[in-house]
Formats: C-alpha cells, sequence, structure tokens
C-alpha cells in the first residue's frame, strides 16, 4: 500500500515538473546565472534532473515511510495514555495489598 501510494506521489511530482510553468521556472533559474556561469548552470540542472529521476522514488517512498512510522508511534502513545487514564495500565493488588488494604480503611472509620 506504501508503495503504491509512493509511486503515485512520485506521478504527481512529475507530472507537475513537466508542465510549462515548471520548465518556465527551470529556465529563467538558468538565466538569472551570470552569463558565463550559464553552462555550468544548465549542467548542474540536467545532472539534478537525472539524480531526481533516478532516486526519487526511493526518497519519496522512506519519506512517506517515516511519516507513516511516526503515525503509528503516535498512536501507540496515545493509545497507552488513554489506557493509562482509564486505568487499564494500573497493577492488579495482591490478596496481601486489599487486607492492609481494609484494615486501614476499617480503623480510620468512624
Amino acid at each position: 500500500m506504501l508503495d503504491r501510494l509512493a509511486r503515485r506521489v512520485w506521478y504527481a511530482a512529475l507530472w507537475l515538473s513537466r508542465r510549462r510553468p515548471a520548465k518556465r521556472l527551470q529556465r529563467l533559474s538558468v538565466e538569472l546565472a551570470p552569463r558565463p556561469l550559464r553552462t555550468k548552470a544548465e549542467a548542474s540542472l540536467r545532472r539534478q534532473n537525472a539524480w531526481a529521476r533516478r532516486h526519487g522514488l526511493n526518497v519519496v517512498r522512506l519519506s512517506l515511510s517515516l511519516v507513516a512510522l511516526s503515525a503509528a508511534f503516535w498512536a501507540i502513545w496515545l493509545l497507552l495514555a488513554i489506557a493509562a487514564d482509564r486505568g487499564w495500565l494500573a497493577r492488579p493488588a495482591s490478596p496481601d495489598d486489599l487486607q492492609r488494604l481494609e484494615l486501614r480503611l476499617g480503623q480510620s472509620g468512624p
């Protein structure tokens, strides 16, 4: 399920990066560089895009896994807090503890 979600997110990212505004933004970022550095900027942009195409899905998968793990730990922590609040995690009293409690309550009574 997580892999399927990662593939959909990656597909959406690729789809958005192929749209005209994204391409225009990349072109403008290269044009903002000084003239002597434009060829280096273009090469750098090509390398970045190649790296993203090669490793992007794995990065998205890792990010979604971290989000899922975080949500799972948060849910477990919440369940433990609720269980402790409701007294489900209290240690059961031993017969000796109950006897001492009854004696103490019986002595302090009216």
